[in-house]
């Protein structure tokens, strides 16, 4: 049992939890975030799948398209300058 873990959450809607690893909570944030102007960068494949990377998104159907659920294998990180200048603007 994890003791330091204060939060625990999941998304109320069944049909979000359906689609997210998460328990629905992360595309819960990432909605409150895309609302607000913002973006969001996550794991997606490619599209052959044999390879993930981080992609930045702006729309909820991106999300629920390309990055929700988990991919276990490495990911590709882009330019972390262009994700700084991004995240700034």
């Amino acid at each position: 049992m994890v003791k330091d873990f204060k939060y625990a959450g999941y998304a109320k809607d069944q049909n979000i939890r359906s689609k997210a690893s998460s328990g629905g909570v992360i595309p819960l944030l990432a909605k409150s975030i895309i609302e607000d102007g913002g973006i969001v960068y996550g794991a997606a494949y490619a599209n052959d799948f044999k390879s993930v990377n981080t992609i930045c998104i702006d729309n909820m159907n991106d999300y629920f398209k390309k990055i929700a659920k988990s991919k276990y294998s490495e990911c590709y990180m882009p330019d972390l300058n262009e994700v700084k200048q991004k995240l700034e603007s």
